[in-house]
């Protein structure tokens, strides 16, 4: 496999144990996380990324509400960033987890890449297999297979070094174990791109099928590492991201990161195929499935302007998104974004409706300069529908040229009977 490195191979880990083992399996409390991230913070952290909650223990004495509410708002409130997976309870809508909206909750999504060994037989031809070997035998081993057994008296193999191979194989896809939105508590909240808050979904979406991880070699792994799979896997390549964030902009609070990756988010991968969510019939994925979308670390790096909050509340969290489970006339809805981008800019707007719904955005133009900094804007959503019906989805974009910035709309006509 060669040299192997994280995402932030610079920066320094702080480890918090919140997980023992039990006679039934896994056992985790709120009182054993809650110290964790209290620890945490005593200790001057930048980043806490969690990857525990709904379907990822087994026995567990969690209330979700007090450890993903109460715990990541304190963290929030002392400037850290709080990661968390966002569940393996999928495809079921409202099964996000860790929807809070200052938690960057992470979806879960296919790679392109696959990790090969290569097959030597004993004919010296060569085949990759996947699989991951450490390799460096020089012997064969015995190969058995039901479709030679009569003809080769002593059929060989012998294999190499594993390879990661890079190329488009498939399209991007949410997997089914991947839990869904909208948020169960609170669906006005459209969290992210694979993850929305408490409410919705997610942030973001990144890799967490067959992820190279490490792990405990007592359990069964080979030399502390393992293939494997879930949201708990994902969530790391965000925290990576936010790590690097973090060091070229140490003056971004964490609503301003959180905005970033959810903005700058691709909605399809980088061969122009649309996200796909398995476990749905093979529909299209929408904001429920992965929020933002596809995070774009690049894009966040420079994303031109951010809906900043250093400390939400109730009344005004101006999230980067816009979720309305139950839109009966109208509504309109303000944000507020800061050009974090070049000092004068002109962004454009560009609209792409739900179905059925119309949306006219003032002003329709930002114009910043070295006097005006921050900018709101107004948004009315009216639907044109005359009956109950299901969400639908839609977005409206900020360009000006060279950045984009993307919220993503959710919206569902409820009509009283």
């Amino acid at each position: 496999m060669g040299t192997i490195r994280g995402g932030a191979p610079r920066a320094r880990l702080a480890i918090y144990k919140v997980a023992w083992s039990g006679i039934n399996g896994t056992k985790i409390s709120n009182i054993d996380v809650l110290a964790a991230i209290d620890d945490a913070i005593k200790d001057g952290v930048d980043i806490i990324s969690i990857s525990i909650g709904g379907g990822v223990i087994n026995i567990a004495d969690i209330d979700e509400d007090k450890l993903f509410g109460i715990g990541s708002f304190h963290a929030i409130s002392y400037g850290i960033s709080f990661i968390a997976s966002g569940g393996n309870s999928g495809p079921d809508s409202y099964t996000v987890g860790a929807t809070s909206p200052w938690v960057i909750s992470v979806a879960s999504s296919n790679s392109d890449r696959e990790i090969v060994t290569p097959l030597t037989l004993g004919n010296n031809k060569t085949i990759l297999a996947a699989g991951l070997i450490k390799g460096m035998q020089q012997a064969f081993a015995p190969l058995v297979t039901f479709a030679n057994i009569t003809c080769n008296q002593d059929p060989i193999i012998k294999y190499g070094q594993a390879k990661i191979l890079e190329g488009k194989e498939t399209y991007i896809k949410v997997p089914q174990f991947s839990s869904r939105g909208p948020n169960s508590f609170a669906p006005e909240i459209l969290k992210n791109l694979s993850k929305y808050y408490r409410s919705s979904n997610f942030r973001i979406l990144t890799p967490g099928v067959n992820i190279l991880a490490a792990y405990p070699s007592h359990l069964g792994g080979d030399n502390g590492f393992k293939l494997m799979s879930g949201t708990s896997m994902a969530a790391p390549h965000v925290a990576e991201i936010v790590a690097l964030l973090k060091a070229a902009h140490p003056d971004w609070s964490p609503a301003a990161i959180r905005s970033a990756l959810t903005t700058t988010a691709w909605n399809e991968d980088t061969y122009e195929t649309e996200i796909y969510a398995e476990g749905t019939g093979g529909k299209l994925a929408n904001p429920f499935d992965f929020g933002g979308g596809i995070c774009n670390p690049n894009g966040a790096a420079d994303p031109g302007i951010v809906c900043p909050k250093e400390v939400p509340s109730r009344l005004d969290m101006n999230l980067p998104s816009i979720s309305i489970p139950n839109l009966k006339d109208s509504v309109t809805i303000k944000r507020t974004v800061t050009n974090v981008g070049n000092v004068n800019s002109i962004y454009k707007l560009v609209v792409k409706p739900p179905r059925n719904v119309d949306i006219k955005v003032t002003p329709n133009v930002l114009k910043f300069n070295a006097k005006t900094k921050k900018i709101s804007f107004k948004v009315k959503i009216t639907s044109t529908y005359q009956r109950s019906g299901k969400f639908t989805f839609g977005s409206l974009a900020w360009k000006d040229g060279k950045r984009f910035f993307r919220i993503p709309i959710a919206v569902r006509k409820q009509v009283d009977e």
